[in-house]
Protein backbone atom coordinates (compact mmCIF):
# COMPACT_ATOMS: atom_id res chain seq x y z
CA UNK A 1 0.00 0.00 0.00
CA UNK A 2 2.86 2.36 0.77
CA UNK A 3 4.37 1.99 -2.70
CA UNK A 4 1.07 2.65 -4.43
CA UNK A 5 0.35 5.64 -2.20
CA UNK A 6 3.77 7.15 -2.89
CA UNK A 7 3.53 6.58 -6.63
CA UNK A 8 0.08 8.09 -6.59
CA UNK A 9 1.40 11.24 -4.92
CA UNK A 10 4.21 11.41 -7.45
CA UNK A 11 1.75 11.26 -10.34
CA UNK A 12 -0.29 14.07 -8.84
CA UNK A 13 2.61 16.46 -9.52
CA UNK A 14 2.04 16.25 -13.27
CA UNK A 15 -1.61 15.22 -13.47
CA UNK A 16 -4.64 16.91 -11.92
CA UNK A 17 -6.42 15.03 -9.18
CA UNK A 18 -9.58 14.66 -11.28
CA UNK A 19 -7.81 12.92 -14.17
CA UNK A 20 -9.99 10.09 -15.40
CA UNK A 21 -9.44 7.10 -17.64
CA UNK A 22 -12.09 5.74 -19.95
CA UNK A 23 -13.14 2.11 -19.72
CA UNK A 24 -11.27 1.46 -22.96
CA UNK A 25 -8.05 2.96 -21.54
CA UNK A 26 -8.38 0.89 -18.40
CA UNK A 27 -8.89 -2.30 -20.39
CA UNK A 28 -5.82 -1.48 -22.49
CA UNK A 29 -3.79 -1.10 -19.28
CA UNK A 30 -5.15 -4.45 -18.12
CA UNK A 31 -4.18 -6.13 -21.39
CA UNK A 32 -0.64 -4.79 -21.07
CA UNK A 33 -0.22 -5.56 -17.35
CA UNK A 34 -2.12 -8.82 -16.94
CA UNK A 35 -1.31 -9.88 -20.48
CA UNK A 36 2.43 -9.74 -19.80
CA UNK A 37 1.89 -12.17 -16.93
CA UNK A 38 0.07 -14.59 -19.21
CA UNK A 39 2.80 -14.41 -21.85
CA UNK A 40 5.53 -15.21 -19.33
CA UNK A 41 3.53 -17.96 -17.63
CA UNK A 42 2.66 -19.87 -20.79
CA UNK A 43 6.01 -19.20 -22.45
CA UNK A 44 7.83 -21.09 -19.69
CA UNK A 45 5.01 -23.47 -18.79
CA UNK A 46 5.26 -25.84 -21.73
CA UNK A 47 9.02 -26.37 -21.83
CA UNK A 48 10.31 -29.93 -21.67
CA UNK A 49 12.85 -29.69 -18.87
CA UNK A 50 13.81 -31.31 -15.61
CA UNK A 51 11.81 -29.87 -12.74
CA UNK A 52 12.25 -29.70 -8.98
CA UNK A 53 9.39 -31.35 -7.07
CA UNK A 54 8.40 -29.06 -4.22
CA UNK A 55 7.82 -30.51 -0.74
CA UNK A 56 4.64 -30.24 1.29
CA UNK A 57 4.93 -28.11 4.40
CA UNK A 58 2.87 -27.90 7.58
CA UNK A 59 0.14 -25.72 6.10
CA UNK A 60 -0.28 -27.99 3.08
CA UNK A 61 -0.88 -30.95 5.37
CA UNK A 62 -3.59 -29.07 7.25
CA UNK A 63 -5.52 -27.84 4.20
CA UNK A 64 -7.16 -30.88 2.63
CA UNK A 65 -7.55 -31.20 -1.12
CA UNK A 66 -11.12 -30.27 -2.05
CA UNK A 67 -12.45 -29.54 -5.58
CA UNK A 68 -15.12 -27.29 -4.04
CA UNK A 69 -12.45 -24.64 -3.69
CA UNK A 70 -12.59 -24.05 -7.45
CA UNK A 71 -15.24 -21.37 -7.02
CA UNK A 72 -13.09 -19.25 -4.72
CA UNK A 73 -10.14 -19.88 -7.02
CA UNK A 74 -12.06 -18.57 -10.04
CA UNK A 75 -12.89 -15.33 -8.24
CA UNK A 76 -9.31 -14.38 -9.10
CA UNK A 77 -10.42 -13.91 -12.71
CA UNK A 78 -13.07 -11.45 -11.51
CA UNK A 79 -10.81 -9.63 -9.06
CA UNK A 80 -8.25 -8.64 -11.72
CA UNK A 81 -10.69 -6.95 -14.16
CA UNK A 82 -12.56 -5.39 -11.24
CA UNK A 83 -9.32 -3.91 -9.95
CA UNK A 84 -8.37 -2.36 -13.29
CA UNK A 85 -11.87 -0.98 -13.86
CA UNK A 86 -12.39 0.53 -10.40
CA UNK A 87 -8.91 1.39 -9.08
CA UNK A 88 -8.25 5.08 -8.48
CA UNK A 89 -6.94 6.76 -11.62
CA UNK A 90 -3.77 7.89 -9.85
CA UNK A 91 -2.94 4.22 -9.09
CA UNK A 92 -3.71 2.68 -12.48
CA UNK A 93 -0.25 3.05 -13.99
CA UNK A 94 1.42 1.72 -10.82
CA UNK A 95 -0.93 -1.27 -10.94
CA UNK A 96 0.13 -2.08 -14.50
CA UNK A 97 3.80 -1.65 -13.65
CA UNK A 98 3.50 -3.93 -10.61
CA UNK A 99 2.02 -6.74 -12.70
CA UNK A 100 4.67 -6.35 -15.38
CA UNK A 101 7.41 -6.47 -12.76
CA UNK A 102 5.85 -9.56 -11.17
CA UNK A 103 5.88 -11.22 -14.60
CA UNK A 104 9.59 -10.44 -15.07
CA UNK A 105 10.59 -11.58 -11.57
CA UNK A 106 8.56 -14.78 -11.83
CA UNK A 107 9.87 -15.48 -15.34
CA UNK A 108 13.44 -15.33 -14.05
CA UNK A 109 12.60 -17.90 -11.36
CA UNK A 110 10.68 -20.10 -13.83
CA UNK A 111 13.70 -20.11 -16.12
CA UNK A 112 16.33 -20.73 -13.47
CA UNK A 113 14.43 -23.12 -11.16
CA UNK A 114 11.60 -24.98 -12.95
CA UNK A 115 9.33 -26.48 -10.31
CA UNK A 116 6.38 -28.82 -10.06
CA UNK A 117 4.54 -30.75 -7.35
CA UNK A 118 2.84 -34.10 -6.76
CA UNK A 119 -0.63 -33.35 -8.08
CA UNK A 120 -3.53 -35.34 -6.60
CA UNK A 121 -5.72 -37.56 -8.76
CA UNK A 122 -9.06 -35.85 -9.35
CA UNK A 123 -11.93 -38.30 -8.95
CA UNK A 124 -15.67 -37.99 -8.49
CA UNK A 125 -18.56 -36.32 -10.21
CA UNK A 126 -20.24 -32.96 -9.94
CA UNK A 127 -19.80 -29.53 -11.43
CA UNK A 128 -16.88 -28.55 -9.20
CA UNK A 129 -14.92 -31.64 -10.21
CA UNK A 130 -15.63 -31.12 -13.90
CA UNK A 131 -14.60 -27.46 -13.79
CA UNK A 132 -11.41 -28.36 -11.95
CA UNK A 133 -10.60 -31.07 -14.50
CA UNK A 134 -11.09 -28.55 -17.30
CA UNK A 135 -8.76 -26.10 -15.53
CA UNK A 136 -6.09 -28.76 -15.00
CA UNK A 137 -6.29 -29.87 -18.63
CA UNK A 138 -5.55 -26.35 -19.84
CA UNK A 139 -2.91 -25.47 -17.25
CA UNK A 140 0.80 -26.17 -16.99
CA UNK A 141 2.21 -28.60 -14.46
CA UNK A 142 5.27 -26.36 -14.10
CA UNK A 143 5.79 -22.75 -12.97
CA UNK A 144 4.71 -23.57 -9.42
CA UNK A 145 7.07 -21.26 -7.58
CA UNK A 146 6.27 -18.41 -7.20
CA UNK A 147 2.48 -18.44 -7.39
CA UNK A 148 1.41 -15.67 -9.75
CA UNK A 149 -2.14 -16.17 -8.50
CA UNK A 150 -0.96 -15.09 -5.03
CA UNK A 151 1.28 -12.29 -6.36
CA UNK A 152 -1.42 -10.67 -8.49
CA UNK A 153 -4.10 -11.08 -5.82
CA UNK A 154 -1.90 -9.22 -3.33
CA UNK A 155 -1.16 -6.49 -5.88
CA UNK A 156 -4.90 -5.99 -6.42
CA UNK A 157 -5.61 -5.89 -2.68
CA UNK A 158 -2.93 -3.23 -2.21
CA UNK A 159 -4.09 -1.21 -5.23
CA UNK A 160 -7.73 -1.21 -4.06
CA UNK A 161 -6.98 -0.50 -0.40
CA UNK A 162 -8.48 2.77 0.82
CA UNK A 163 -8.50 3.63 4.49
CA UNK A 164 -11.51 5.90 3.86
CA UNK A 165 -13.48 2.80 2.80
CA UNK A 166 -12.21 0.42 5.45
CA UNK A 167 -15.00 -2.17 5.31
CA UNK A 168 -14.76 -2.48 1.55
CA UNK A 169 -10.97 -2.72 1.73
CA UNK A 170 -11.17 -5.40 4.43
CA UNK A 171 -13.65 -7.37 2.34
CA UNK A 172 -11.31 -7.30 -0.67
CA UNK A 173 -8.42 -8.33 1.59
CA UNK A 174 -10.51 -11.23 2.93
CA UNK A 175 -11.28 -12.22 -0.65
CA UNK A 176 -7.57 -12.22 -1.44
CA UNK A 177 -6.90 -14.47 1.56
CA UNK A 178 -9.70 -16.83 0.48
CA UNK A 179 -8.20 -17.04 -3.02
CA UNK A 180 -4.83 -17.83 -1.47
CA UNK A 181 -6.31 -20.67 0.59
CA UNK A 182 -8.16 -22.05 -2.44
CA UNK A 183 -4.88 -22.18 -4.36
CA UNK A 184 -3.53 -24.62 -1.78
CA UNK A 185 -6.85 -26.42 -1.37
CA UNK A 186 -6.93 -27.27 -5.08
CA UNK A 187 -3.23 -28.21 -5.04
CA UNK A 188 -2.49 -25.87 -7.90
CA UNK A 189 0.28 -24.60 -5.65
CA UNK A 190 1.76 -25.39 -2.25
CA UNK A 191 2.20 -22.99 0.64
CA UNK A 192 5.84 -22.35 -0.29
CA UNK A 193 4.67 -21.17 -3.73
CA UNK A 194 2.06 -18.87 -2.20
CA UNK A 195 4.63 -17.41 0.21
CA UNK A 196 7.03 -16.78 -2.66
CA UNK A 197 4.19 -15.20 -4.65
CA UNK A 198 3.41 -12.81 -1.80
CA UNK A 199 7.05 -11.76 -1.68
CA UNK A 200 7.02 -11.16 -5.45
CA UNK A 201 3.82 -9.15 -5.07
CA UNK A 202 5.27 -6.91 -2.36
CA UNK A 203 8.53 -6.41 -4.23
CA UNK A 204 6.65 -5.62 -7.44
CA UNK A 205 4.57 -2.97 -5.69
CA UNK A 206 7.73 -1.33 -4.38
CA UNK A 207 9.46 -1.42 -7.77
CA UNK A 208 6.35 0.02 -9.40
CA UNK A 209 7.08 3.15 -7.35
CA UNK A 210 10.49 3.42 -8.99
CA UNK A 211 9.03 2.93 -12.46
CA UNK A 212 6.29 5.44 -11.75
CA UNK A 213 8.85 8.06 -10.76
CA UNK A 214 10.95 7.34 -13.85
CA UNK A 215 7.85 7.67 -15.99
CA UNK A 216 7.06 11.06 -14.48
CA UNK A 217 10.69 12.18 -14.72
CA UNK A 218 11.05 11.45 -18.43
CA UNK A 219 7.57 12.76 -19.11
CA UNK A 220 8.53 16.08 -17.51
CA UNK A 221 11.76 16.22 -19.53
CA UNK A 222 9.96 15.56 -22.83
CA UNK A 223 7.26 18.06 -21.95
CA UNK A 224 9.88 20.68 -21.12
CA UNK A 225 11.76 20.02 -24.38
CA UNK A 226 8.54 20.22 -26.38
CA UNK A 227 7.49 23.49 -24.76
CA UNK A 228 10.94 25.01 -25.38
CA UNK A 229 10.84 23.95 -29.02
CA UNK A 230 7.38 25.45 -29.50
CA UNK A 231 8.49 28.68 -27.82
CA UNK A 232 11.55 28.99 -30.08
CA UNK A 233 9.50 28.35 -33.20
CA UNK A 234 6.92 30.90 -32.13
CA UNK A 235 9.65 33.42 -31.35
CA UNK A 236 11.37 32.94 -34.74
CA UNK A 237 8.06 33.38 -36.58
CA UNK A 238 7.48 36.72 -34.82
CA UNK A 239 10.93 37.93 -35.84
Amino acid sequence: MLAFNRSARASEKTKPLDTQYSLYQRLVQMMIGWGSVGVVYFAFGWRETQTLVLPKLWLDQHIAFNPQGIWLYLLFFILIPYCYITVAAKRLLALRYAMQVSAILSGIVFLMIPTTLDYPVIVGQGLSVQVLKFLVTNDSTQNCLPSLHAALSLICVIALWQSQQLMKSLFIAALGIAIGISIIQLRRHLSIDVAAGLIVGLLSCYLSLVLQRLHQYFRNILSHMFNNTVSRISGSEKD
